[in-house]
């Protein structure tokens, strides 16, 4: 990528990012670029049309990035839905400002002008965050145990956890890395309790 467009679109991830696709404002993201409206317009014709260039950059990195976490990822259902729930906040601890675009662009509300850009974008989002069936061992699963309610309950309480960990610590220099061991073995606190119940 030419590095005046990489420029443009790491200050665009940024001001979307902080303040939201409506509260963005062009100007601050030329400023910080470098560079003229005029070349923004050359990239870009319009906002929407950056916004767009920004959620599919920051796709393509989750998309890397967790395609690479799942090498190492255990099969047993439990495992997995940890394995995966971990990545999503190392990638968070790893890039900020696109975990942040996407999860606020994937689950909040939608400004009407850029909806068809978020909807045509939804499954590439789900793809990569998601634990695919076929990927999962429920052999470990206790007799009567309905291996659909178990998943969703397991990613529940994954996601639900993983939530508070960047609400909490969101604000800390580090973003919480230095807690990550003890809140793995919280994590693992609560999915013993799914699996001995």
């Amino acid at each position: 990528m030419e590095e005046k467009r990489r420029r443009l679109l790491d200050a665009a991830l940024e001001e979307f990012a902080e303040r939201g696709y409506e509260a963005a404002s062009t100007n601050r993201i030329i400023q910080q670029a470098g560079m003229s409206k005029g070349m923004l317009f050359h990239y870009y014709s319009s906002k929407k049309w950056l916004y767009a260039a920004v959620v599919d950059r920051s796709l393509e990195r989750i998309a890397a990035f967790m395609a690479e976490e799942a090498s190492g990822l255990p099969s047993e259902l439990l495992g997995r839905i940890v394995g995966v729930g971990l990545a999503k906040l190392r990638f968070y601890l790893r890039e900020p400002a696109a975990y942040k675009l996407l999860i606020d662009a994937f689950t909040g509300p939608v400004p009407e002008e850029v909806r068809d850009v978020v909807e045509e974008r939804r499954r590439l989002m789900a793809e990569p965050l998601s634990v695919r069936p076929e990927d999962i061992d429920m052999s470990r699963l206790r007799d009567g145990v309905d291996p659909t309610t178990a998943y969703d309950l397991a990613t529940g309480v994954v996601n639900m956890l993983c939530a508070r960990f960047i609400e909490r610590h969101r604000n800390e220099p580090d973003r919480g890395l230095g807690r990550m061991e003890a809140f793995v073995e919280e994590l693992r606190q609560y999915l013993q309790l799914i699996e001995s119940g």
